[in-house]
């Protein structure tokens, strides 16, 4: 009886530790399990397909805008108190218009003083004339000698050159007070009004009476650098862009360019002639211009985002299978935004976007299509 009694202490006590193992084997076996799938979960990226167009090639330069003409009014052949100024900053003036008036007192009295001797002058050569004409007659009866003709045609002579003298001295003062009326010399703006009347001016006074401007056509000028200047064409196509028209692109091309380079900064001065019929940009502006100097067609490009590099190179991770997958790529042309992918590519991958900095080869991911932004807006000049 104590036998069979022990026997079914030892039945259950083994039981109980065949439960108690098959309890942890299972429990073991469930934690692994889960931290399988924790280690499969599945990492959202977004993703783009490469973009594949023609791409422009741009050299890149800060500039400044500057007016077609530019003119600082002021006299330039006579001296004076500045009268009358007829015209203000922002007025618009057409060519030929008045736009100050320096007190003509002096040159008018001088024209009246050159008149005076012209008038004097003719005089006297008609005199001198008709003595001549008299002592030709009297030599050809013997009243009067050789040498009396001879003076009085040298008389004749010097009273027709101070004629011609006082004729001209009286033109000379004509223009001169022609000067005292200063007129536009082309239509534009007067971006600059400096002086008021009452004021001394003279020919190269500074400051000038005012500026005058041309604007409905304005004048980029970029210095080239040496070793880019073989890449300068003239009618090249040019786009210009200014913080103060964000998204907005001005077009123009290249006008004419200096055919040596200055010895000082080593670069070409190349000018862009830029339309600007609603008058939006001004002289003065700051801005970014790009030369379009050559196109590779139907090129790979990608946000530069997506680009990861590395000392071994450039590289990038799309997706194959469900799962990211990194592949080494060459980069070409650097759009700004955008960069050129020449090796590696070809065009059909899914590239991932964002959230490539979470994964590594062989990682499940869940993916997201994006379009990229259109590749030629003014942030990549």
């Amino acid at each position: 009886m104590k036998i069979k009694s022990f026997v079914y202490i030892v039945a259950a006590v083994g039981l109980i530790l065949g439960m108690t193992f098959l309890i942890h084997e299972r429990s073991a076996s469930s934690g692994t399990h889960l931290k399988l799938e924790k280690g499969l979960r599945k990492v959202s990226v977004q993703v783009i397909k490469p973009i594949i167009q023609d791409l422009d090639i741009k050299l890149r330069y800060p500039v400044n805008i500057q007016a077609v003409y530019q003119a600082n009014i002021l006299p330039t052949a006579v001296s004076g108190f500045l009268m009358q100024v007829d015209v203000d900053k922002g007025d618009f003036v057409k060519k030929g218009q008045l736009l100050a008036t320096i007190n003509p007192s002096e040159e008018a009295e001088n024209v009246k003083h050159a008149e005076e001797a012209v008038r004097q002058a003719e005089a006297n050569y008609k005199n001198a004339e008709l003595n001549l004409q008299r002592y030709r007659d009297m030599h050809k009866k013997d009243f009067v000698s050789q040498q009396d003709v001879d003076n009085a045609e040298l008389a004749f002579e010097v009273a027709r050159t101070n004629w011609e003298k006082a004729k001209a001295d009286l033109r000379g003062r004509q223009v001169r007070l022609q000067y005292t009326t200063l007129t536009a010399p082309f239509s534009g703006y007067i971006t600059m009004r400096y002086l008021d009347p009452g004021a001394m001016v003279a020919p190269n006074s500074n400051p000038p009476i005012m500026t005058l401007m041309k604007i409905d056509a304005l004048r980029i000028q970029v210095n080239v650098a040496e070793q880019e200047t073989h890449l300068i064409r003239l009618h090249q196509k040019a786009e210009f862009s200014v913080d103060a028209f964000p998204g907005r692109l001005f077009r123009g091309e290249v006008t004419r360019f200096a055919h040596a380079i200055d010895p000082n900064s080593r670069t070409l001065l190349v000018e862009i002639d830029l339309p600007n019929p609603d008058l939006a940009l001004k002289p003065g502006m700051y801005g970014r211009v790009s030369l379009v100097v050559d196109r590779h067609p139907k090129s790979l490009l990608l946000p530069a985002e997506a680009i990861q590099v590395q000392e071994s190179g450039a590289s990038i991770f799309i997706v194959e299978d469900g799962k990211a997958k990194r592949i080494p790529i060459t980069t070409g042309y650097d759009a700004g935004d955008f960069l050129e992918v020449t090796r590696g590519l070809s065009g059909g991958e899914r590239v991932i976007l964002s959230g490539q900095d979470l994964v590594t080869t062989g990682t499940p991911v869940e993916e997201t299509e994006t379009a990229p932004r259109p590749l030629g807006v003014p942030t990549a000049l």
